[in-house]
């Protein structure tokens, strides 16, 4: 049996829609074939479309809608409320504006958009899917809306002109696997203050972020680092937190090759993870500061720290 070259209902003004739901009568925007669309120039998406003498509602940019795309600009409606995973990937685009309508945003959904210099994400998005904007190099900044509750696994990996990021409270610090792996060009990180009981920067969120100089912390609640968490970030000279903060758990290798971090206060850690040791290998450090609550420290945790001067 022969299958359809297309993935799409009907087409209107050069747009491609798959029907959604009939009694509700809404659609998304769809690609045009099954090799990936061939949209071009300016696209201009409706907040309506007639098929058929019906009226449908357009409310969501599907899957792959925008995949390879070569365009110039695009305008998103307020009635769209989704956008589907790898809507927009390795697409042309240079700018865009995702409207206030927009809750979900699907995986890989801007990847690889090696042109993207700027976007303005909504107040109402909820999450930033697994490599969103991975290796969008020229994005140079991005801010990241209160309403955001999770960065997804290497959300912004490789992009590498964003020189700071503000995660607000809202994240509850919960920064995934590699979030912010290899942004090299990456100097500062803001963690805002959260009314959560807890918050956890996870494996490799920072690694290689190598001309990151501060961190600051600014909630006290308890904060889990995991392991490679800020590895290979060469410059970092400040890791500040709050008095009386809490770091309850450091993963093995969360600062190796910190050369420039020369004092860590480790109180209060209560945990320093046992499994290769090696926390601090190659760093700058020249004085610790011991916490009365840690009761044991794991081998090779100061590995090869030949700058240590200091411990108290």
């Amino acid at each position: 049996t022969a299958l359809p070259s297309h993935a799409w209902d009907f087409k209107t003004d050069d747009i491609y829609y798959n029907i959604m739901s009939e009694s509700d009568r809404t659609v998304e925007v769809t690609y045009p074939n099954s090799y990936g669309p061939d949209y071009r120039g300016s696209v201009d998406i409706p907040i309506r479309v007639i098929h058929d003498s019906k009226t449908y509602r357009v409310i969501g940019i599907g899957r792959r809608a925008f995949q390879n795309a070569k365009l110039t600009s695009i305008t998103i409606p307020t009635s769209i409320t989704s956008i589907g995973d790898r809507a927009f990937d390795d697409c042309s685009l240079t700018t865009i504006t995702i409207p206030n309508s927009v809750t979900i945003m699907g995986d890989e959904v801007f990847r690889n958009c090696h042109s993207l210099k700027s976007i303005e994400l909504p107040n109402s998005l909820m999450s930033i899917g697994d490599q969103a904007f991975w290796c969008c190099w020229d994005l140079v900044s991005i801010t990241i809306p209160e309403s955001v509750t999770s960065i997804g696994y290497a959300a912004f990996k490789s992009c590498n002109h964003i020189e700071s990021i503000t995660i607000p409270g809202s994240l509850s610090y919960s920064i995934f696997l590699g979030a912010f792996f290899n942004c090299k060009k990456l100097t500062s990180v803001t963690l805002q203050a959260h009314n959560r009981s807890e918050g956890e920067i996870y494996r490799y969120a920072f690694y290689g972020c190598t001309n990151l100089k501060t961190v600051t912390i600014e909630s006290k609640a308890p904060l889990t680092i995991r392991r490679y968490a800020f590895n290979d970030c060469q410059s970092l000279s400040a890791f500040t937190l709050p008095s009386g903060a809490t770091i309850s758990h450091l993963g093995e290798y969360a600062f190796q090759g910190c050369k420039s971090l020369q004092t860590f206060s480790l109180l209060p850690v209560k945990e320093i993870e046992d499994r290769y040791g090696h926390q601090f290998a190659n760093s700058g450090l020249t004085k610790v500061n011991w916490p009365s609550a840690l009761e044991e420290v794991p081998e090779g945790c100061f590995y090869n720290c030949q700058a240590l001067k200091e411990v108290n």
